[in-house]
C-alpha cells in the first residue's frame, strides 16, 4: 500500500461523517503537501475496489466514503445533507433469488431540521 493511500485510509477510518472525495482532500493535504484532489479519487477508488472503504451513491447525487465496513445502511437528511448510519434490517429475498450486498439509502429529515420546522 502506498504512502497516499495509507493516509487516506488512516483519515477514512477515523471519520464517521460519510465525507466526499474533496473532503477527504482537505482532511489529508496537511499530511501530504502537494497531493491533488484527483488523487485523493483515485485512491479512494482503489481502496473501494480493495474493499477498504465503501462508496455510497446518494440521493443528491453526491458520493460520499465510508471507512465503516460493518453492516449498516445510511440516511441523508433533505436539508442539511448529513449522513448518518442506520443499523441494517434482515430481509429475505424471494425464493430462487441470491443477494450479493446492498446499499440503502433512506431520504429523512434528521432531528435538527426536523426541530426547525
Amino acid at each position: 500500500m502506498t504512502k497516499q493511500q495509507t493516509v487516506v485510509l488512516d483519515f477514512m477510518r477515523t471519520q464517521f461523517i460519510h465525507p466526499t472525495a474533496e473532503t477527504v482532500w482537505e482532511g489529508v493535504k496537511d499530511k501530504l503537501p502537494g497531493i491533488s484532489l484527483a488523487t485523493v479519487y483515485r485512491n479512494l477508488h482503489r481502496l473501494c475496489d480493495d474493499g477498504l472503504v465503501r462508496q455510497i451513491s446518494m440521493p443528491d447525487g453526491s458520493n460520499r466514503f465510508d471507512g465503516n465496513l460493518s453492516g449498516h445502511w445510511h440516511m441523508q437528511c433533505l436539508s442539511c445533507r448529513e449522513v448518518y448510519d442506520l443499523p441494517a434490517q434482515a430481509l429475505k429475498a424471494p425464493d430462487g433469488f441470491q443477494v450479493y450486498g446492498d446499499d440503502v439509502v433512506l431520504k429523512c429529515l434528521c432531528s435538527k431540521c426536523k426541530a426547525k420546522v
